[in-house]
């Protein structure tokens, strides 16, 4: 039987860092965004567990946070398998504090003091016999004889002052796991292993109060149904079809046989029942209706009959209308008689007298109105094609097709000369003729590359735009410093801070310029510096280089003075800054900063 205690240490690591950005410059009093991931085993390893800091930085840039006290991703900071081989410490920034991480870098996590101290106090526990304490791991060895029985354990308790107590034959072992109390999970952290009760009943539940609390089954049964019945909503037939009477194509089987008149009847029923007429045939009565020239038939002894007149064209006529007052109208028919009709309308409907136009083939119908009204005519001509016609040139030649041999034809056309690109000009001969546009626009000009090629108007506007910039950005700059060390040390590779005088172009930083632009720069340094311990210097910091800055103390005078002019070609966005350094105790730059841009 073995038995395991383990004792806990503060489940959190402090962790302190400077961020900077890309030119390695310190992100000042800044919101960003931290990334903390442990890996197994190397800097490429598996991710074990991560947490997201949203942090400020302070005036140097530096930050502080606790790994374990972030936003955690899938895992939990208490379940790292810290005995599990070495664990590597990776971070990643985004310094405008969203989720677009860079990676700063990653090392191997080492032992802190607690760890170190758990690693000897798992050994303070004094082992009785056949107990074995290694680290934080309790284990029962056993005596070692060859009795299968006398190890046997006739009980197990854990007192009130938490003592495990063991008795077997041999008597009692007790361990002190007083270390432990506290170590408990809760719900939370159970669940956080996992949800899945694996098909094990949770029993013993109170009742719920809250709307979120887990229910019981004696809960859900007494509220099934919030009016407490479990038939009042059962439906009869008649109730179900007053919802609606409509099927939904679904069929109605295991009907009874009807009796009664208004008793649905079943298909058996149906199929059973004798036709009318005594030979139970549906269909030996059926006649056929047909047309031969004026003669309609009906088959099986119908007779026929025979049309006065079958044509469908001999009596039509066309009728025509004239305004003879606001309420009547005239109507003519060709070959017939004129009447004037009422145009008011007395029965007051709009759509009564409606009727519908349609066409099938060459006959196009009129619908009547009650057996009124309506009529077919059939078109002479309904083809849309049978017109067309096809026109072609080869050579000077145009020809248009006939139609059944009428129509068509054909012509030549010709210029004189047979050439039917003499006539055309370049713009050379179109100048001679004359330079005036006439007031109009030449559009869809490329853009020049020759000297002497016709311009653009975005080219001109562009060559502008650029000078323009030029012009407007030739501007001069001036700003004080003012450092003493009080750091209590020697100071190394010291920005000066800048408070700016004027910079009306924002190019001045808290510690460096910055160039908007590409050109020629003037810089101009001077002022004094107030030591009473021999060393310090000062330097312009360009393109990494520190360009030193001469530091005399004039003949006659009691404070070192320092100055220097300095002359660079800088690209857009090169910086420059005033770096001190070898700077001893309580030692104090203080003067001005400025220049020009050529």
């Amino acid at each position: 039987m073995s038995e395991n205690a383990f004792s806990q240490a503060p489940q959190g690591i402090n962790y302190q860092g400077v961020a900077r950005d890309l030119q390695g410059q310190p992100l000042v009093s800044k919101e960003i965004a931290i990334r903390i991931s442990i890996l197994k085993g190397s800097a490429n390893g598996d991710l074990e567990y991560d947490e997201i800091h949203e942090v400020k930085t302070n005036s140097f840039g530096l930050f502080t946070l606790v790994i374990g006290e972030g936003n955690p991703g899938t895992s939990s900071f208490n379940f790292i398998g810290w005995t599990q081989g070495k664990k590597w410490l990776q971070i990643e920034l985004d310094e405008n504090g969203g989720r677009n991480f860079k990676l700063m870098g990653s090392q191997q996590l080492m032992s802190v003091p607690y760890a170190l101290y758990a690693e000897r106090a798992g050994n303070g526990y004094q082992a009785g016999q056949g107990i074995s304490i290694n680290n934080n791991m309790i284990s029962n060895l056993g005596d070692g004889d060859t009795d299968p029985s006398n190890e046997l354990i006739n009980s197990v308790t854990l007192g009130a002052d938490n003592r495990l107590r063991i008795t077997d034959a041999g008597g009692t072992k007790e361990a002190d796991l007083s270390g432990l109390v506290g170590a408990a999970q809760n719900l939370t952290s159970v669940l956080a292993q996992g949800n899945n009760a694996g098909n094990t009943a949770i029993i013993n539940l109170g009742a719920p109060v809250g709307a979120s609390d887990a229910a019981t089954k004696a809960y859900v049964d007494a509220h099934t149904d919030g009016d407490g019945s479990p038939t009042n909503e059962i439906q009869n037939l008649s109730q179900v079809i007053a919802q609606s009477g409509d099927a939904g194509g679904a069929k109605i089987f295991n009907l009874g046989a009807p009796t009664a008149n208004a008793d649905a009847a079943t298909k058996l029923y149906v199929d059973n029942l004798n036709a009318a007429d005594g030979d139970k045939s549906a269909t030996n009565e059926i006649q056929t209706l047909s047309k031969t020239a004026s003669s309609i038939s009906l088959s099986l002894g119908g007779g026929a009959v025979t049309l006065n007149d079958d044509s469908p064209t001999n009596e039509l006529q066309n009728i025509s209308t004239q305004t003879v007052d606001a309420n009547t109208r005239s109507l003519s028919l060709t070959s017939g008689n004129t009447i004037n009709v009422d145009v008011r309308d007395a029965d007051a409907s709009a759509v009564n007298e409606a009727q519908i136009l349609s066409k099938v083939g060459s006959t196009i119908t009129l619908s009547d109105i009650l057996g009124t009204g309506g009529g077919a005519v059939v078109l002479n001509d309904d083809s849309n094609t049978n017109e067309a016609q096809s026109i072609n040139k080869i050579g000077n030649t145009v020809t248009l097709t006939a139609v059944g041999a009428t129509g068509g034809g054909s012509f030549t056309v010709d210029d004189a000369d047979a050439d039917p690109a003499n006539e055309l000009q370049n713009l050379n001969q179109v100048l001679t003729r004359g330079n005036s546009a006439g007031g109009i626009t030449i559009s869809n000009l490329p853009t020049p590359s020759a000297a002497q090629d016709a311009t653009t108007k975005a080219y001109v506007d562009a060559a502008d735009a650029a000078l323009s910039a030029r012009i407007s950005t030739t501007y001069s700059f001036k700003a004080a410093f003012d450092y003493q060390n009080l750091s209590g040390a020697v100071v190394n590779n010291q920005p000066m801070p800048f408070t700016d005088d004027f910079d009306d172009f924002n190019i001045i930083g808290t510690n460096t310029f910055t160039a908007t632009e590409s050109g020629i720069y003037m810089f101009f340094v001077e002022g004094f510096y107030n030591t009473a311990t021999a060393g310090g210097s000062l330097s312009l910091l360009y393109n990494s280089i520190k360009y030193p800055i001469t530091i005399v103390l004039p003949f006659g005078a009691t404070q070192p003075r320092f100055s220097g002019t300095f002359t660079f070609k800088l690209t857009a966005g090169q910086t420059v800054s005033l770096v001190g350094d070898n700077i001893p105790l309580l030692a104090q730059f203080n003067g001005k900063f400025f220049g020009y841009k050529l």
